[in-house]
C-alpha cells in the first residue's frame, strides 16, 4: 500500500514540475510578445519516410525562409530510406543554414510519424516547435506569418490549413 502511496505522490510532483515549467515559458513567450518585434527562434521539425513527389523541391522552399533564427530538423527512421538522400543533399546545399539530418530506429510509440517525430524533438534547439509533414511547401513569408500568431497573449498554438496541388500518387491526395 505504502507503494501506492509513493507513486502517487511521484505522479501528482511529476505534474507540478510540468506545470511550473510550463508556467515559466508562457512568462518568457509573453515577455517576449511585448517587445514589439517578435521572431524568437523556431526548430522546424519534418519527419520523412520514402521520397514524396517533389519532395526536394519541398524540402529547398523551408531554406528560403525569411526568418531570422530557425533550425530545420529532416529525419527518418531507416538509414536505407531514400529521403534521407535528399535531406543530404539539401542540407550540404545550404551550409549557411542550422540544418540537421537525424536518423533514429528506435520505436517510440504505436504510430511511425509520431516515433520519428519524438526522436527528433530531442535534437530541437529552440523553444518553439513547427511541425511539417515532408510534402509541404512554402513561401518566404510561411514562417513568419505563422508566427506571428503566437505574438497573441491567449494564443498558444497555431495550426495551418494545407492546400494540395498536382499530386501524382493515390496517396499524396488523400
Amino acid at each position: 500500500m505504502i507503494y501506492l502511496y509513493a507513486a502517487t505522490g511521484l505522479i501528482a510532483f511529476s505534474l507540478l514540475i510540468q506545470l511550473l515549467q510550463s508556467l515559466a515559458l508562457a512568462l518568457v513567450l509573453r515577455r517576449e510578445r511585448r517587445s514589439g518585434d517578435y521572431a524568437p527562434p523556431v526548430s522546424i521539425l519534418k519527419p520523412l519516410k520514402g521520397v514524396d513527389d517533389e519532395l526536394e523541391a519541398n524540402l529547398e522552399s523551408f531554406c528560403g525562409l525569411d526568418y531570422p533564427e530557425y533550425q530545420l530538423i529532416l529525419s527518418a527512421q531507416d538509414e536505407d530510406d531514400p529521403a534521407l538522400v535528399v535531406a543530404r543533399r539539401i542540407r550540404d546545399r545550404h551550409p549557411q543554414l542550422d540544418i540537421e539530418v537525424v536518423c533514429n530506429s528506435e520505436r517510440r510509440g504505436l504510430n511511425p510519424k509520431v516515433s520519428n517525430l519524438l526522436s527528433c524533438t530531442g535534437h530541437a534547439k529552440h523553444d518553439i516547435i513547427l511541425v511539417s509533414d515532408s510534402n509541404v511547401r512554402v513561401r518566404p513569408s510561411y514562417l513568419a506569418e505563422t508566427v506571428s500568431k503566437l505574438e497573441e497573449e491567449e494564443v498558444m498554438l497555431v495550426s495551418n490549413v494545407i492546400r494540395g496541388t498536382g499530386e501524382r500518387s493515390f496517396s499524396a491526395g488523400s
